[in-house]
């Protein structure tokens, strides 16, 4: 009964989201938050495009005062937002400032699927389900916790 539940409900918090910002013909993302898993402290933000959400962003995404990169995944191998390829061997040394516990085979589908077959050492990584600017230039930020019948 569980699984027939789980698998017919509404995400509501996504809904809630995707209607108040299109409503309002503004465009978001859900970023990627690095940060250091002993301190806590923030390293990095990752900026995703994919092709389920390329339609709906604003890009490429523009942070003060905070590490971030944008990622475009509609193209193989991903691109910086300046068009170049992304170094997925070597960006986590300056990005992330950590080496990894696997070297990366292959070009990744993702950025989570890049962190899921390279685990970066001394670093952990959560989804922000919803990030915006106030008008005092204050970062609020959401994560959604996840819940499984």
């Amino acid at each position: 009964m569980k699984k027939v539940i789980y698998n017919s409900k509404k995400n509501v918090f996504s809904e809630w989201i995707n209607k108040f910002f299109l409503n309002k013909n503004s465009k978001y993302i859900w970023p990627q938050i690095c940060y250091d898993w002993d301190t806590g402290e923030l390293i990095h933000i990752v900026f995703e495009k994919n092709l389920k959400n390329k339609n709906y962003i604003k890009w490429p995404m523009k942070l003060d005062n905070i590490n971030f990169t944008n990622l475009d995944f509609t193209s193989t191998p991903p691109k910086l937002e300046n068009g170049k390829d992304w170094n997925f061997q070597s960006w986590h040394y300056k990005a992330l400032k950590c080496s990894l516990a696997k070297n990366p085979e292959k070009i990744p589908l993702s950025f989570w699927d890049w962190r899921l077959n390279t685990k970066p050492k001394g670093n952990a990584t959560c989804d922000l389900d919803f990030l915006c600017k106030t008008k005092n230039n204050e970062y609020i930020v959401a994560e959604r916790k996840h819940q499984i019948l």
